[in-house]
């Protein structure tokens, strides 16, 4: 009786052993579970931070983002695997191959010609549904030779070597709609794609997605201003076509026309009344005024298109010259001209003469009935970028009008009064924003006025 009982208690102890035993083994494969498990995911994470810096990186070139995308998702899931995205059409929704990545070259090639075999309608294929229903798709174990029996006769070879094995397909999200898919092919038997590998493979879609979105929303924004300096182009062409015309055409019969005025004039003088005299004045003004006009667009047309090479600019000088020429036309004339002295610009020294000769030139001309006229070219202090300023005491301007004064035909003083076109501060406009700057006026009835002008960098 006693040594039943002591049999019972050595069978009870090595029961117990053994449960302890098969506790310590399960343990210690759960633990070597959980080491692989998070070295697995410690290395999908690396994975997926390293992806989004290559997405970053390659934003402004489409196709190698998505072939950097598909190589990313072989690196996390594996085994090899293809990019699909939708084009819209007038004929529909199409699903469009956008990459491939296999690590042998010669079956990512089969793998490009089979997936490119067939095209597909959103809907049609395992994808198009995909796509069509927004959900992910997983097919843990897939007949190769099924997929061998689906693929068009002239491809079956290249299905077969591929061996499909598992199958994951998931959609990819930009801004709330589904621009494409990521579809992942095992050729693995016996490691099928699980919950697990679809989760961190949408992860990975939809870090992708906005990246090439953005990719491909840079690149049509690159095409349409391609586009939009084509059309500027031929616009410019058709403008210079346009010029010519008017230099050549219209001057000719305005030549005609004050031509024959004062042959008129000079040949019937004594037989014209004074009334008819008058006329013929009218229609010679007239005639010179329109000739006027025409030079001042072609100058506009000109340095709208001209190109700016800027270099160091003395501008005190460069006005010195300006005003020269202004008091030789009007030797009789006596103005205070005040230039501050060593200010020297980086610009373009031709354009800046044609600012500088509207500016004076207009100074000069509204200064003209001041018994006491002065003209100043100077710069403003503490300013940045710096302002530089054509300063007058003349007929200056209603405020309340300064707006007008930089547009093409716009005057704020009759013809009568003062003499020109409308077309020169247009003009100073177009040249000072080409060069980065902006221009402005500050003026009074009576009290003169001033331009102020920047240079841009």
């Amino acid at each position: 009786m006693e040594a039943t009982t002591k049999e019972a208690r050595i069978a009870e102890l090595e029961r117990r052993l053994r449960a302890a035993e098969e506790r310590v083994a399960a343990g210690e494969r759960e633990s070597a579970r959980l080491v692989e498990e998070a070295r697995r995911n410690g290395e999908r994470m690396r994975v997926l931070y390293e992806a989004s810096h290559a997405f970053a990186e390659a934003v402004d070139d489409p196709d190698r983002l998505i072939a950097t995308v598909a190589r990313a998702c072989c690196e996390l899931v594996g085994d090899f695997s293809s990019i699909t995205l939708i084009r819209h059409s007038k004929d529909g929704d199409w699903l469009e191959l956008g990459a491939v990545y296999h690590p042998d070259p010669e079956l990512q090639e089969a793998f490009r010609a089979l997936s490119r075999a067939t095209r597909l309608r959103i809907g049609d294929g395992v994808m198009g549904k995909v796509l069509r229903d927004d959900t992910p798709l997983l097919l843990a174990e897939v007949d190769p030779e099924a997929i061998v029996a689906r693929a068009p006769d002239a491809y079956k070879d290249a299905a077969r070597r591929l061996h499909v094995c598992s199958f994951v397909g998931v959609p990819m999200h930009a801004r709330g709609r589904v621009i494409g898919g990521i579809s992942m092919a095992r050729s693995r038997p016996g490691v099928p794609y699980a919950d697990a590998d679809v989760a961190y493979l949408q992860d990975l879609a939809d870090r992708a997605a906005l990246a090439i979105e953005n990719a491909l929303l840079h690149a049509g924004l690159e095409q349409r201003v391609a586009d939009g300096l084509a059309r500027l182009e031929a616009a410019n062409r058709e403008l210079e076509s346009f010029s010519y015309s008017v230099a050549h055409d219209l001057r000719a019969p305005l030549r005609s026309i004050d031509g024959f005025s004062q042959a008129v004039l000079e040949d019937s003088d004594d037989r014209l009344d004074a009334e008819s005299r008058g006329h013929l004045h009218r229609v010679r003004g007239a005639a010179q005024r329109m000739g006027k006009l025409i030079d001042d667009l072609l100058d506009l047309a000109r340095v709208s298109r001209a190109e700016i090479h800027r270099e160091p600019v003395d501008l005190s000088a460069l006005a010195r010259s300006v005003l020269a020429r202004l008091q030789g036309t009007h030797p009789g004339r006596h103005v205070e001209v005040v230039v501050e002295p060593g200010l020297v610009v980086h610009a373009d020294p031709h354009l800046l003469e044609v600012v500088l000769t509207n500016l004076l030139g207009n100074a000069w001309k509204f200064t003209g009935k001041r018994a006491a006229a002065r003209i100043e070219l100077a710069v403003r202090a503490g300013e940045a970028p710096t302002v530089y300023l054509v300063r007058d005491n003349g007929a200056g301007f209603d405020p309340t009008y300064a707006g007008k004064l930089f547009g093409v035909f716009q005057r704020l003083h009759q013809a009568h009064e003062f003499e020109g076109t409308g077309i020169g501060l247009a003009t100073v406009q177009r040249i000072i924003r080409r060069h980065g700057g902006r221009v402005w006026a500050e003026g009074e009835v009576d009290r003169g006025a001033t331009f102020y002008f920047t240079l841009g960098l």
